[in-house]
């Protein structure tokens, strides 16, 4: 399980109650604390709330719950810059913090894997979001002795999102008061690449880079691949990285003595954490959680137009010089239609981009299928695909599909159940690697993620795409697909440019609502049949097209949005427009 925190507020829902306390904010959080002599944990466990406004505030009627339980039943005023502090075991909280008072105890208990919370004011929600025990959240307060804090007081960034916060500057956290000692702290430390999947005489390896303006000291600091063993590869004295520069590291270094180790071909993780000499960890941390890679293949930091880092395939091995570009294909997503109107349906287009068929199953086991998750479809056994084929995948029937579109046999078309979601998705392409056996003689293939897509229905995504007609469509199938950069949409079907006998450079009709009539101009004099559907998808004209000239009155028209199809033996378009009177 996985612990999240997703904020929302809207003012304009919120009674005028709920409005005063919008300065209320969750100001600490200490879900995984450290044992006390006989002391569980769990009864250590603290939320931290804070008045970062200017007033003073009545938290009567201010409730917590999902997670835990609480509720400020009587008056409880909260002086500006003051804090309240709420605990899972009031006995026991005093045995560490014997100076702190307490607003009360809690019910429940906070989960150490990650835990929902909704802050709410009688019945309006103020506060509504999930905390993560595991990157790209701060780590260290899982069960390390640090606890959740905001970036900072002015942060507008989400509290659902795990850049608000970091890792407490001490141990045991500060509840009551401000978390305000120096933290070491580096946006622009980097675990910049990464190989996790090698055979002799090629080693496991990661490659740091600082980004920041002034020389690095990680001395004495720690490299693991588990955030709950820290202690595992410490780095030696005078281990320092100047601006600009790279830092190497392999097996060779991190993989020697009891504590030695090696990552795990099918996933792991890569952490780095600041430690002094005394092996007391300082609070920075940095890492990256990555799935399973091909055989000298490297994982490597990429920054996409969005200004996200992801941490991805790479096309080269760059070690201790600045990451290739992303590795692309040999499958790739090419269209994504994933809101249609009600004239057309949910699809996803898939290209081989090599030169040479591609089996889409392990050749060793055709029963081990590539996979598409976000849709969860598994291609049927012994699929391939020619050089630059594509093959559809749909939420319609494909016989249906077939004649709808008036696609020949050539073309394969597959159905997924279920549905991608209007509101943005992870659509991903996975690949079995090779078979291997383990120590104790049991075989694994693990999935390889070939590309991923977090497509949005928001901008700077194109917003068309959502519920308008038209699809996603890739701009060009060899750069990085997870960019919204590198995508476009089109109301047009894309089989069209390629396999129907038209070539479409838009719609060859024209459409226009001027004056209460609907005016169909068909400069190429096409012979089709045009139908109009209300919102709700009924049936409302049927006509005949055969002239260069259509009028069709709308005054019997409720208000609302319409579609319109327009279809001949070869060839399909689609409008949509609005009558508002």
């Amino acid at each position: 399980k996985s612990t999240f925190i997703v904020v929302c507020v809207s003012l304009i829902s919120l009674s005028c109650f709920a409005q005063g306390l919008r300065d209320l904010k969750i100001s600490e959080i200490m879900y995984h604390p450290l044992d006390e002599g006989g002391i569980s944990s769990s009864d250590l466990e603290f939320l931290e709330l804070k008045n970062t406004g200017n007033e003073i505030l009545n938290l009567k009627g201010v409730s917590i719950s999902e997670a835990i339980s609480f509720s400020f039943e009587e008056d409880y005023f909260l002086l500006p810059d003051s804090f309240s502090v709420i605990v899972s075991d009031s006995n026991s909280f005093h045995t560490r913090y014997p100076n702190v008072s307490v607003a009360g105890q809690y019910s429940g208990k906070l989960a150490n894997s990650g835990e929902h919370i909704v802050l709410a004011a009688l019945s309006d929600v103020i506060i509504n979001f999930e905390y993560s025990d595991d990157l790209p959240w701060p780590v260290l307060a899982d069960g390390s002795g640090f606890s959740l804090v905001p970036i900072s007081d002015s942060s507008e960034l989400e509290q659902g999102k795990a850049d608000y916060w970091r890792n407490s500057s001490v141990i045991n956290g500060s509840p009551g008061s401000d978390d305000d000692q120096p933290l070491l702290a580096y946006s622009d430390l980097w675990v910049n690449e990464l190989l996790s999947h090698t055979d002799l005489p090629q080693l496991d390896a990661v490659e740091f880079f600082n980004a920041e303006e002034d020389t690095i000291d990680i001395s004495n600091w720690y490299l693991s691949d588990s955030k709950s063993d820290v202690f595992k590869y410490k780095f030696p004295s005078n281990s320092k990285i100047a601006p600009g520069e790279f830092l190497v590291v392999d097996e060779s270094d991190f993989n020697v003595g009891e504590r030695g180790f090696r990552f795990n071909r099918s996933g792991d993780g890569v952490y780095l954490f600041s430690s002094n000499e005394h092996d007391e960890l300082t609070g920075y941390s940095t890492g990256w959680k990555f799935d399973a890679q091909f055989n000298g293949v490297s994982f490597g930091r990429y920054t996409n137009g969005q200004g996200m880092n992801h941490f991805v395939s790479l096309k080269d091995v760059t070690l201790g010089a600045s990451n290739s570009e992303p590795r692309v294909g040999p499958l790739a997503i090419v269209n994504i239609m994933y809101n249609p109107d009600y004239l057309n349906e949910e699809y996803l287009i898939i290209q081989n981009t090599t030169d040479s068929v591609l089996s889409l199953f392990h050749v060793n086991t055709p029963d081990s299928s590539w996979k598409i998750t976000g849709i969860d479809f598994t291609f049927p056994m012994n699929t391939s695909l020619k050089a630059g084929e594509k093959v559809i995948i749909t939420s319609m029937e494909p016989s249906n599909f077939r004649t709808k579109y008036d696609l020949n046999d050539s073309i394969q078309v597959f159905k997924y159940s279920g549905q991608i979601s209007n509101s943005g998705e992870d659509i991903s392409l996975w690949w079995f690697d090779r078979m291997d056996t383990t120590a104790t003689g049991k075989t694994f293939m693990p999935k390889v993620l070939i590309e991923l897509v977090e497509y949005d229905d928001a901008s700077p995504w194109p917003e068309a795409a959502d519920g308008y007609g038209h699809c996603l469509v890739r701009k060009d199938l060899l750069k990085y697909a997870n960019d919204y950069q590198n995508w476009d949409s089109s109301p047009d079907f894309p089989f069209y440019s390629t396999w129907s006998t038209r070539f479409l450079e838009g719609n060859f009709m024209n459409y226009r609502v001027l004056n209460g009539f609907l005016h169909v101009d068909n400069p190429n004099n096409l012979s089709g049949e045009l139908r109009i559907y209300s919102s709700s998808g009924k049936l409302v004209t049927r006509l005949d097209v055969v002239d260069t000239k259509t009028v069709l009155s709308l005054q019997e028209y409720a208000n609302g949005v319409f579609y319109c199809s327009f279809r001949t033996t070869n060839y399909h378009e689609s409008y949509s427009f609005v009558v508002a009177k």
